[in-house]
């Protein structure tokens, strides 16, 4: 059923793209290449991205070579600018920089998680640091059981950017230079994609993401007080007139002998009695 669905690359890119032009190659060929690609960067990555790209015409080589159309352009659909106090920001050099980062990526992260008819694959290759640890919580945060994290590695001298030309995709024709005279082609590149497991804490606060707006810190408060709640042990009611056992909220109506075991059981606890091993110890404490 995922694989019916819409394939989204999400990816974080600042003045490399070539992380997002090895995932897509990866992604291909595993046979699940993404169908759409969206950006989150700067401006000054934006322009990095016009450049390297498509003036240099690397994306249509990348289409060309793995004989599929993804959807990209640099138009706000595809392109996601991060946000500044002032406008766009050309960098994240802040701890503003920082919070504003993470509400919009959560934000963006957002709009395609609640669309039951899309799967996420989020590459947090690219960008400053601090984007890739607020997107890797953003994803624990919204992430679904479709959805995957994912971080791209390239085998040296491949990742240099020294390398005339740069490397982008293990492209069969390109042979490429290294800074002491070396010739290497680019076939011989080792492209490793690593899928990150993280925690899906969306289930926990589901009915929560219903009602909150997109602001980061509040919905981390909002999943911070539902694994807390959880991690409390519950309050336990016997209720001897109605032989019923009360935990939490939750009522349990038991039958005679079931409910005079676990008033047994429950009282030996309280008592801090020892442990009863065997059925012959429960037998004759029963």
């Amino acid at each position: 059923e995922a694989n019916n669905k819409e394939h989204i690359l999400l990816a974080l890119c600042g003045m490399s793209p070539a992380v997002i032009s090895e995932t897509i190659y990866v992604l291909n060929q595993s046979n699940n290449c993404p169908d759409s690609l969206v950006v989150i960067t700067t401006t000054a990555g934006k322009k990095v991205l016009q450049r390297e790209f498509f003036d240099s015409g690397v994306w249509q080589k990348l289409l060309q070579n793995i004989d599929k159309k993804i959807s990209f352009s640099l138009n706000h659909k595809h392109c996601r600018i991060l946000p500044a106090e002032d406008g766009n920001a050309p960098d994240i050099t802040n701890t503003a920089d920082v919070e504003n980062a993470a509400d919009f990526i959560l934000e963006t992260l957002r709009q395609f998680t609640e669309n039951p008819e899309t799967r996420i694959t989020f590459s947090i290759a690219g960008g400053r640091k601090s984007m890739t640890a607020s997107a890797a919580l953003c994803m624990s945060l919204l992430g679904r059981t479709e959805d995957q994290l994912c971080h791209v590695l390239v085998t040296p001298p491949f990742e240099d950017p020294r390398l005339q030309p740069k490397f982008y995709f293990p492209c069969p024709e390109t042979i490429h230079k290294t800074p002491d005279g070396n010739s290497i082609p680019a076939s011989t590149a080792q492209l490793q994609l690593s899928f990150l497991p993280y925690v899906r804490c969306r289930y926990l606060i589901q009915n929560e993401l219903q009602r909150l707006p997109g602001n980061y810190e509040k919905i981390v408060l909002a999943a911070t007080n539902k694994a807390e709640a959880i991690s409390k042990p519950k309050k336990l009611i016997i209720d001897l007139m109605q032989e019923t056992v009360i935990i939490g909220d939750t009522k349990i109506k038991l039958q005679f002998f079931s409910f005079m075991l676990y008033w047994m059981l429950a009282e030996r606890a309280q008592k801090r009695q020892k442990k009863l091993h065997g059925s012959l110890e429960l037998y004759e404490n029963f």
